[in-house]
């Protein structure tokens, strides 16, 4: 019978970094066959193991809610007194030093609602692995650092599954009978078993040859379902794009014959870097202008480009255990950021870099599950796919390129790959091998990895106009750590005149590079001199390190940066600064029960940007982006979260009403009737279009609506049509009902649209928005189990609609816990992400602790029945 899988306390064991042990054996052949069923799917294993060392040993194999049918030793059946099994393993008794083990199970597909092992989407096999995927499959050493050849059969119905996909090359095929058929895939790489990948289905198939750099001839494929065909061509460009940039930024070259992208309906991440089989979920595969937003093309391109990147940078070279996943996911990151920043706007893509890390990756470090990029422990291996692991990761990695330079940053990746191709290795390996490229001791930088938390660096200035010379304190903490380690932190700088022009810096002393202040201890001072006039310190251009600057300036001060700064982050980082304040100043009035006048300073220094044809189009719409509730609170905790987001909406009201005639100006100037492209000139011109309509949206009046439905109504793409909608939802509009209702009907059968159509109306703040949730919850086309489906709705709502997620009588909070405790049963991963808004009850004010603490008690009283994913989030939440 099937081993159950149980949830019991007694089976949540903490891994930590520190007990890692090689492995004592290793399997070097991998043989397996699929007869392929979608409730009795047989998986025939023949594993070729070896011992490393000579010592005796039982062989634990990982293996979960697997019906073991059949299991040989080199050809003869095992008796029972030679093995066992438990809950997750097969352990073989007194193993020899080499073996052949052939293991039959059996598997039920379709009943596998995890979207972990073997699954169905939409009729289709498809499969997810990492990181514990493959023990849902078959009996198996499930661990990142066995590194084996695999040969995989496919044996399946023919006319429901004409396609059967696996890694590597097309080996053989044929037909069994009239009814089925069969392949042989073989991958000639090494891999783990995390990057196995199997698909079956019905498919439409784009494709396109690709000549590498060496002349070598690949066959790209991007397999989407039936009718969505027309979909696909942006993809397979992106893929083309990810390849040549690949090649002439990095000189890394493709290497299997064939390369191919499947994009499925059910998948609970963006998509999977399987070796030569990349699965997708469709939301990063599927695009044509009538369908797709510039930021669903944005998004697209970046992570086909980022899984491709993996061939290398995690595929060829991998992780020797999953405390380093940033090994891969950092250095992967930063360079599908830098491949999107090439092929797109660099600016637009940086600030959006920058805002998650400080509006999500910052809470996250402050909050309970902080971790170091390389953690130390955890339960449950999927709650460390994180903003820290994969985006703090890429900024470690941004910082090594500015310490060392592009040119001997390059090197050392190049060295990277070279020594360790084909090898599982740690992100030691990877600093030791940027140390032997550049002749740098990174010693000091290997902290990084290790320390947990975000640094805030204190800064303090000093001018002396006789002597000519500008000082620079710096100090460097991390609130809330213990013994926090001292960082090697590059800060990229430069000191502005009274024109906002860099000054030239002839003589200066301390740790200074070029345009670099390297900041190594507690304290530091840097001097700079024959400063004729007293300068504006700007500071962490480009934001070169995942850091928070802690300098109090004067408001006019920010507005000069804002306005004249050449460095565009920092001009980006004064206007949010600005906003901030108005944020908190409108805040503090309201309780001193005081009326609010917005400064001067900010009506002029926000429409001086708005009226500067000098700034690219794409960076204005950054300089209105409001910070997250959730950044405010980290740093003004127990605020009432509800007053903040009115606040915000008040001032985004107000920059309706001051700039009305700017916005409708900006409007009719960048309208045009050019047929949609997913071109720079052309994003940068819809993103300012948009930005002029929904802030027309907060007017409420009859001319800004007749604007917005004008563009729902005639704009020939999605990304206008969206931007409409969102505009609704901004100003009391009595056709908003009725527009939305319209795009239902027309998009009905395109379910990426409809996940729009879900999240907008899950982060509309009209008031009954817990009502419309949960009639929405009984809409036809709300799927219960489709991971796209349940975040467009309820993921938006708790994140984004403070107002009612967040309101008085906490019935969100309930609805949202069972929710969660609903989806736990059948998806952990998908359960476990959406439980975060709760899990940082600590931000909020007292009452509102104490109601989401009740909710999370309650879901720890089932703590026997939920999973070791949401129990390790909710249970350290609660400790924190």
């Amino acid at each position: 019978m099937t081993a159950a899988n149980t949830n019991s306390s007694q089976e949540r064991k903490t891994h930590y970094l520190k007990d890692y042990k090689a492995p004592a054996f290793t399997i070097k052949k991998v043989n397996l066959t699929f007869k392929l069923h979608k409730t009795e799917t047989t998986v025939s294993s023949k594993l070729e193991f070896e011992k490393i060392d000579s010592a005796e040993a039982d062989l634990e194999l990982n293996g979960e809610s697997l019906e073991l049918l059949e299991i040989k030793m080199d050809n003869k059946a095992l008796s029972p007194d030679k093995y066992s099994t438990t809950a997750g393993k097969l352990i073989i008794h007194n193993a020899p030093s080499k073996f052949i083990l052939d293991t039959v199970v059996r598997i039920n597909p379709a009943a596998n609602k995890t979207l972990n092992g073997l699954y169905l989407s939409n009729g289709n096999y498809t499969t997810q692995c990492e990181p514990h995927g493959f023990r849902c499959i078959t009996y198996y050493l499930d661990r990142p650092d066995i590194l084996s050849y695999f040969t995989v059969r496919i044996i399946a119905d023919k006319k429901e599954y004409p396609v059967l996909l696996s890694n590597g090359n097309l080996i053989e095929s044929g037909d069994l009978s009239a009814d089925l058929h069969w392949v042989e895939w073989h991958d000639p790489t090494l891999k783990p078993c995390y990057l196995f990948a199997l698909v079956a289905g019905d498919f439409d198939c784009v494709s396109r040859p690709f000549k590498t750099m060496h002349g070598r001839e690949v066959d790209l494929r991007i397999y989407v379902e039936k009718g969505k065909l027309d979909q696909a061509d942006f993809a397979l460009l992106s893929l083309e794009k990810s390849m040549q940039w690949d090649e002439a930024v990095y000189g890394r070259e493709y290497d299997l014959d064939i390369y191919m992208i499947v994009a499925v309906s059910d998948f609970n991440f963006g998509a999977m870097e399987n070796k030569g089989l990349n699965i997708f979920n469709d939301q990063y595969v599927l695009a044509n202008p009538k369908l797709a937003t510039d930021n669903d093309y944005t998004n697209i391109q970046g992570v086909i480009g980022h899984e491709y990147f993996h061939n290398w940078s995690g595929n060829r070279v991998t992780c020797r255990d999953w405390f380093q996943l940033s090994l891969k996911e950092g250095l992967t990151v930063f360079r599908d950021q830098s491949f999107t920043s090439d092929m797109t706007s660099a600016i637009n893509k940086r600030i959006g870099d920058i805002y998650l890390m400080k509006n999500y990756q910052f809470a996250e470090d402050a909050g309970p599950m902080s971790h170091p990029i390389r953690p130390e422990s955890y339960v449950s291996m999927n709650n460390f796919y994180t903003t820290t692991v994969y985006n703090k990761g890429a900024e470690v990695i941004r910082m090594l390129q500015v310490i060392l330079g592009e040119d001997l940053f390059a090197k050392g990746v190049a060295e990277y790959f070279r020594i360790n191709d084909g090898s599982a290795v740690t992100t030691d390996d990877f600093i030791s091998a940027m140390e032997s490229a550049s002749g740098f001791n990174l010693s000091q930088f290997r902290r990084w990895y290790s320390q947990a938390g975000t640094p805030h660096i204190k800064v303090d200035t000093n001018y002396n106009k006789s002597s000519k010379q500008f000082k620079v304190l710096l100090e460097q903490h991390i609130p809330g750590a213990e013994s926090p380690k001292i960082l090697h932190i590059p800060l990229k700088f430069a000191l502005l005149d009274e024109l906002g022009n860099d000054i030239a810096l002839p003589n200066t002393e301390g740790d200074i590079v070029g345009d670099v202040i390297h900041l190594t201890m507690k304290k530091q001072e840097f001097t700079f001199s024959d400063i004729t006039e007293k300068p504006i310190l700007s500071l962490l251009r480009n934001f070169s390190a995942p850091v928070k600057i802690d300098f109090p300036r004067e408001p006019k001060e920010y507005a000069f940066i804002m306005s004249h700064d050449a460095d565009l982050v920092c001009r980006w980082e004064a206007a949010a600064e600005l906003i901030q304040k108005v944020i908190i100043d409108w805040y503090d009035s309201q309780e001193r029960g005081q009326a609010y006048e917005v400064p001067d300073y900010i009506k002029s220094s926000f429409r001086d940007c708005l009226l500067d044809n000098n700034i690219p189009k794409e960076f204005v719409s950054h300089l209105f982006t409001m910070p997250s509730i959730k950044y405010l609170l980290l740093q003004y905790k127990h605020y009432d979260v509800v007053k903040l987001d009115e606040i915000i909406g008040s001032l985004q009201s107000w920059f309706a009403e001051t700039y009305r005639d700017i916005w409708f100006n900006i409007y009719n100037n960048n309208s045009n009737k050019l047929s949609y492209k997913f071109e720079n000139d052309q994003v940068a011109t819809r993103s300012l279009k948009n930005l002029a309509l929904i802030y027309l949206g907060y007017l409420g009046t009859d001319d800004s609506f007749e604007l917005i439905e004008s563009q729902y109504r005639n704009s020939d793409n999605m990304t206008d049509k969206i931007a409409a909608l969102l505009a609704l939802t901004k100003g009391n509009f009595e056709s908003k009902d009725e527009l939305f209702n319209q795009f239902y009907l027309s998009y009905k059968d395109y379910p990426l649209v409809i996940d729009k159509w879900f999240r907008l109306q899950a982060g509309d703040k009209a008031p009954g928005a817990l009502t419309r949730i949960k009639a929405l919850m009984q809409h036809q086309a709300f799927a219960a189990e489709n991971p796209n489906r349940v975040r467009a709705l309820l993921g938006v709502f708790a994140a984004t609609n403070v107002k009612n997620f967040h309101a008085a009588d906490a019935a969100a909070y309930a609805f949202y816990a069972s929710e969660i405790m609903r989806i736990d049963k059948f998806n952990p991963q998908l359960a476990t992400r959406l439980v975060e808004p709760l899990s940082v009850w600590r931000l909020y004010d007292k009452g509102r602790q104490e109601k989401i603490c009740k909710e999370l008690h309650l879901i720890l009283e089932n703590s026997e029945s939920i999973s070791n994913d949401l129990f390790e989030v909710v249970d350290k939440s609660l400790k924190s």
